[in-house]
């Protein structure tokens, strides 16, 4: 008998992992404006494991320290925001959702 996930408890998981995460980038960076946090590399294998994405964030002041010409391109592109965080939920945690 195949064991289904607990949807309700992956997500309450998750959302509340990624809320800290966001308030403790934050939190360690008062004196920037973020206007910007996504999830990114968000995609499945068909023949493997699903991996939790990445969290990305960006302020109007690293998007400032950029050329005129990269910020356009930059802006809404979280692979090159200047907060990335692949280590959002704790390491055990990852494991055992990502195996589930």
């Amino acid at each position: 008998m195949a064991v289904g996930l607990d949807w309700a408890s992956f997500e309450r998981v998750l959302v509340d992992a990624l809320v800290q995460a966001v308030r403790s980038t934050i939190a360690e960076h008062p004196d920037e404006r973020f206007y910007a946090a996504a999830l990114d590399r968000i995609y499945r294998e068909t023949d493997g494991q699903i991996s939790l994405p990445s969290l990305a964030m960006n302020s109007v002041e690293a998007l400032a320290q950029l050329p005129a010409e990269e910020q356009t391109d930059v802006r809404w592109n979280a692979a090159d925001w200047d907060h990335y965080d692949d280590e959002w939920l704790a390491e055990d945690l990852t494991r055992d959702w990502e195996r589930s």
